[in-house]
Order: C-alpha cells, then sequence, then structure tokens
C-alpha cells in the first residue's frame, strides 16, 4: 500500500533537505511510529507529474493512494521502482528524489516561510531527508506550486480534493439527499470544515479512526507545538548549502 501527500522541503545541502512535518499528516504518523521502532523510514518525493496528482495527494481517503491517482487520471497509472528504496512512483514525473527519515528522530531549525494568511510564520523545527538517490527525465523541467494568500494554487487544488469527500459524506454515506454541492471557500480553511464535521460526530468519515488520536489531541494544533518522539534530537545545523 502506498501513501502519497504534499509536502514542503527546505534544500539543506547536497544530500539534504527539511521536510515540514508539523501539521498533522499520514507520513507525520508514519515517520513517528517507524522512529518510535527505531527503524529509517524510505520517502521518495516526485516532482513534476501529472496536475491531477496533486489533487490525490490532499484527499484523505483510507486505501492505496496510487490507485486513487490513477482513478483521478482516468487511465492506468504508469509507475516504476526506485533505486535505492521499493517504492513505486510515478513514471512520468520529471524528478524523483529519493532518500529517508532518521531513525533518531533529529530534527533542524526551519523556515520563517510565508504562509498562507499573508504573513510570515515563525521558525519551527523538523526533520531533515538524508538524500540517496536523484533520477530525472531528460531535458527535465523543475515545477512547482504558488503557494501564498488565498486563492492560490494550493489552496484550490486542497479545495477539490476536500469538497469531493465532504459532499460524499453527505450525500451518499448519511443518505442527505438534500446536500446538492459542497463548495469550500477562501475564506475558510478546509481543515476546519472537517474538524466541524468530526465534532457534529457524523460516524460515516471513514478517516475518522485514522485520525482521531492526531485531530483531537490538543497537542498536535499549530504550527511549531507538536511534540516529535522522545528520542528527538536537535541537530546544529551546520549551515552552508555545499
Amino acid at each position: 500500500m502506498t501513501n502519497v501527500g504534499l509536502r514542503r522541503m527546505m534544500l539543506r545541502g547536497r544530500r539534504e533537505t527539511g521536510v515540514d512535518l508539523n501539521a498533522p499528516s499520514d507520513l507525520r504518523a508514519i515517520y513517528m511510529a517507524a522512529s518510535a521502532r527505531g527503524e529509517k523510514l524510505p520517502v521518495s518525493f516526485a516532482v513534476g507529474s501529472h496536475p491531477i496528482d496533486h489533487v490525490a495527494a490532499t484527499m484523505k481517503e483510507p486505501g492505496d493512494e496510487l490507485l486513487m491517482t490513477a482513478a483521478l487520471r482516468g487511465a492506468p497509472l504508469p509507475v516504476v521502482k526506485c533505486v535505492t528504496n521499493d517504492i513505486y512512483v510515478p513514471a512520468d514525473a520529471e524528478y524523483v528524489i529519493e532518500g529517508y527519515l532518521d531513525e533518531k528522530g533529529y530534527v533542524e531549525k526551519e523556515g520563517p516561510f510565508g504562509e498562507y494568511p499573508g504573513y510570515m510564520g515563525h521558525r519551527t523545527v523538523s526533520p531533515f531527508l538524508e538524500v540517496t538517490c536523484i533520477t530525472h527525465r531528460r531535458d527535465a523541467i523543475y515545477t512547482a506550486l504558488m503557494s501564498q494568500f488565498p486563492p492560490s494554487e494550493s489552496s484550490k487544488i486542497k479545495h477539490t480534493g476536500t469538497e469531493k469527500i465532504i459532499y460524499k459524506l453527505l450525500r451518499q454515506d448519511s443518505g442527505n439527499s438534500a446536500v446538492l454541492d459542497v463548495a469550500l471557500h477562501d475564506a475558510g480553511v478546509p481543515d476546519e470544515v472537517l474538524d466541524y464535521l468530526q465534532r457534529a460526530q457524523i460516524e460515516e468519515m471513514r478517516w475518522r479512526d485514522r485520525y482521531s488520536r492526531m485531530y483531537m489531541s490538543p497537542s498536535f494544533r499549530g504550527f511549531g507545538n507538536c511534540p516529535w518522539p522522545p528520542s528527538s534530537v536537535m541537530r546544529p545545523y551546520r549551515g552552508g548549502l555545499w
């Protein structure tokens, strides 16, 4: 089973990049579990794959998310096995960055970055990826999302995926025929809508069991307030990119 997500990364050197895991996410939960077992977590990042893949990466639905990606594409998903781990990634990606998150839970200071309200966020601590391999297409094109004050590319992508989940929950799973459509506006945040539905105790939310401990724990709220595993160690930033 493959988990797919959308991550922000910060270049730190030739073989290191920070990975933002402060907000609740599948990758955060998977990494914390691996760190508790004393295991490295192999991760691969695809850069420049099909645009609809970004929507699949933001949808909080259980199951193999490569299958969800293929379903959204409306065609079989071509995949290829990575060179230094056993993860399968889209074969049509421009770049693939392979690596692992350290089992000791090492973290470093990161940021500050511009956040979606239009202000600079404060510095946080995040784990970093030890890069083991980078592959790319001939004449590869680097692509990225413009994440800024809404409306932005990232906010619209997240809205698109989350709207469909809420619509299915209210219309199909709950049998409420009065619901004709669901629209998320930039004045609100999709996670706030999901939290509201959770407080309303809608049992049909299939992701609830997966996220209940994370979302209902006050320690997971806010940026920079998320405790890492007890084994986490602040590693001094060595400075310099090369």
